[in-house]
């Protein structure tokens, strides 16, 4: 499979891609999209529910410096509590191979539940080598925002 990732700022002023230049094609490893009931204890259908994505990935380093620059604002991004700007559209396309998409989908009001980058030394058995490391996105809609959803 083959991901792109593109998260958007509501102004439209940026945008951060993942997987949509030749160089980052297998960048991103896994993708994972799911709906979750917020609330554990649910018995019946509820409105307490929210989609969550989670993406994985290969830092390739110096290979990329444009990928090294979009996980740095990934990185501030999910350290941002700003009211205006922790809130984005977030767009996951899924390919079978560069011409071919399985589906794509489109959902807005995400935050950054959680952002990881692990490094190994390469001399340490298991080391990533050349690699350079591997990062981890996992994000989160908003609650009760399932219908701003669009799956094409």
């Amino acid at each position: 499979m083959i991901y792109t990732l593109k998260i958007e700022w509501d102004d439209g002023e940026k945008i951060i891609e993942i997987g949509a230049s030749e160089e980052e094609e297998n960048v991103i490893t896994d993708g994972e999209i799911f709906l979750n009931t917020i609330d554990e204890n649910t018995r019946n259908k509820s409105k307490a529910m929210l989609a969550e994505i989670n993406v994985k990935g290969q830092i390739i380093g110096k290979k990329s410096p444009k990928l090294r620059e979009s996980l740095r604002d990934i990185f501030n991004w999910a350290r941002d509590f700003e009211v205006d700007t922790t809130y984005r559209k977030v767009t996951l396309t899924i390919k079978e191979s560069s011409t071919t998409v399985l589906c794509t989908y489109e959902i807005e009001n995400m935050f950054v539940r959680s952002y990881k980058e692990t490094y190994q030394n390469s001399n340490q058995k298991g080391g990533q080598g050349d690699k350079g490391g591997m990062f981890e996105l996992d994000l989160a809609q908003q609650e009760n925002d399932l219908k701003k959803i669009l799956v094409l």
